[in-house]
């Protein structure tokens, strides 16, 4: 498996990791609670998916990430400045990695299956 895949399947895991402790230590309360202990549950188990080399999961991790950023830009969702500019962050990296992680399979299958790339000769 490739290696780059693998180290960013452990930072996504990483980010959703803080996500959940964040919802947990006090950073929100209410809806955040509950939005950042799922959101962080689903893309730190998306990274280790992607670690053990799932690519087709990082589309989950570019929904939650997406999913984040969004609530911490609504009204009446966010419950501090803090709260809002940790889902700000983390919800943008997790939205670029999650994307990130889209482009990395159309790079992968041909070597990860051991086939050869198709070309017009062999076809």
């Amino acid at each position: 498996m490739d290696n780059d895949l693998k180290t960013h399947g452990y930072i996504i895991g990483i980010f959703g990791l803080w996500v959940v402790i964040s919802g947990i230590i006090g950073f929100g309360t209410g809806f955040m609670f509950w939005s950042n202990l799922i959101s962080g549950a689903v893309i730190g188990t998306t990274g280790y998916f992607l670690a053990e080399g799932k690519i087709n999961a990082g589309m989950f991790v570019l929904f939650f990430g997406f999913w984040i950023f969004f609530t911490s830009a609504v009204p009446g969702f966010e419950s501090g400045s803090l709260q809002m500019w940790n889902n700000i962050i983390l919800g943008g990296l997790s939205t670029i990695f999650g994307f990130a992680s889209l482009t990395v399979e159309a790079t992968l299958p041909a070597y990860e299956l051991g086939e050869e790339p198709k070309t017009k000769s062999n076809r």
